[in-house]
């Protein structure tokens, strides 16, 4: 079925067999993103979350997954990375500090990523860490922010009246800010990178702008910079969310946990 939602139409995919067709047998037609005031706003129609489907999409997809992978993601040599990090989220979580259980998550799943893409981590009480952090939440948490965000993908005209208004400059405020927490990092790398030496995702997109045309719309230091946002993005409260629900899950299933508990102290010893 098609409904009008603000100015324009949407299609409602709303049976297995339409989504199949759709998203799996003709997925390439289906595959583009649509032009949004907010996603422009905060992405600059750069990075791979938002852009339309096309060449600089392909392009940056495959050399997402080939770079990510290539440093760990979704082998063994993440699992390191992930047991690394539980440590410190363990100590974490035994401290005193005024963090929710899912705030404490997002500090882990947002360090594992920085792993990957910029080869270090942050210290839970960094003060980068937690702005980028707030700057994530502020954007997709049930807050009104987000909510006002919402209103402005279908009517962007709002954007020139109150409380839209002042939305739209915190929005781009906190996003330019991100961005310099981001450049900083690039261009520690810059400073010290060596074509010889990949270290992680950063110097890995850094060679490959090197080795590309100079009007290169896939490879380029703004496209690098928004991709670190997306992946930031992306992975982190997804992942804590996740995590968080199974926690509260666990805790109303004691028998869940206890088999578990067994189970990890059966494979791996009472010694960890």
């Amino acid at each position: 079925m098609s409904v009008q939602i603000g100015r324009e139409y949407w299609v409602i995919l709303n049976d297995y067999d339409a989504i199949i067709e759709a998203l799996v047998k003709q997925g390439e037609k289906f595959s583009g993103r649509p032009g949004n005031f907010v996603f422009e706003l905060i992405k600059n129609n750069h990075g791979i979350i938002t852009i339309d489907y096309g060449l600089t999409w392909k392009a940056s997809h495959k050399f997402g997954l080939r770079t990510l992978r290539g440093f760990g993601a979704g082998k063994e040599g993440m699992e390191e990375n992930v047991v690394e990090e539980t440590y410190f989220l363990i100590e974490n979580l035994t401290m005193a500090k005024d963090y929710s259980i899912q705030m404490k998550l997002t500090f882990t799943t947002l360090n594992i990523i920085s792993r990957l893409v910029l080869g270090s981590r942050f210290e839970y009480d960094d003060k980068k860490l937690l702005h980028m952090i707030e700057i994530i939440q502020k954007f997709n948490e049930d807050s009104n922010h987000a909510h006002l965000l919402a209103v402005l993908t279908l009517e962007p005209i709002l954007r020139f009246f109150p409380p839209f208004r002042n939305v739209v400059k915190i929005t781009s405020d906190d996003t330019e800010r991100f961005r310099e927490y981001l450049r900083g990092f690039v261009e520690e790398h810059e400073s010290n990178f060596d074509e010889h030496n990949i270290r992680d995702f950063v110097d890995a997109f850094l060679l490959k702008i090197k080795k590309s045309p100079e009007d290169d719309p896939a490879f380029n230091k703004l496209q690098l910079i928004q991709y670190i946002l997306d992946l930031f993005d992306a992975g982190s409260l997804t992942t804590s969310s996740t995590l968080s629900w199974a926690i509260l899950a666990l805790a109303h299933f004691q028998e869940c946990q206890d088999r578990i508990a067994e189970e990890i102290i059966e494979t791996l010893g009472e010694d960890l």
